[in-house]
């Protein structure tokens, strides 16, 4: 299956007014591309990039997203940093603690909105080796 993949959640070098240097796409940008995704019969993933946010904080944010059958989800944690650290400049991690609470998580979305899907919800983790 095609598909597309949009940044929904941006590492960011700097804090910005929430100081959790990552930004968030515009909902009329995620549905631009939504849209555009379901024009060419394609998924849509969605990537969060936290900064110094949470993973769960994003997701719940593109929860409405996330109940749609055409859109996944994937996490970068090598864009998750901690107190004191630059995206970018560092290379982040996530615990596998995180990441399950994310996969149950997105599992009750799927669960919730069609009762009898067996497929699990597992979210793509982007891995980068570090050099």
């Amino acid at each position: 299956m095609p598909a597309f993949e949009l940044i929904a959640v941006v590492a960011s070098g700097a804090p910005g007014n929430d100081g959790s240097y990552s930004y968030r796409q515009k909902r009329d940008v995620i549905d631009t591309y939504l849209a555009a995704a379901r024009r060419a019969k394609a998924l849509l993933v969605l990537d969060i990039q936290p900064g110094h946010s949470d993973f769960m904080h994003e997701v719940k944010w593109l929860e409405p997203y996330l109940e749609q059958p055409d859109v996944a989800l994937a996490l970068d944690p090598e864009w998750h940093v901690g107190p004191g650290q630059i995206p970018g400049k560092v290379l982040g991690s996530v615990d596998a603690a995180d990441v399950n609470r994310v996969s149950s998580y997105v599992s009750r979305i799927v669960r919730r909105k069609e009762p009898s899907a067996e497929a699990a919800a597992d979210p793509p983790v982007h891995r980068v080796d570090d050099p």
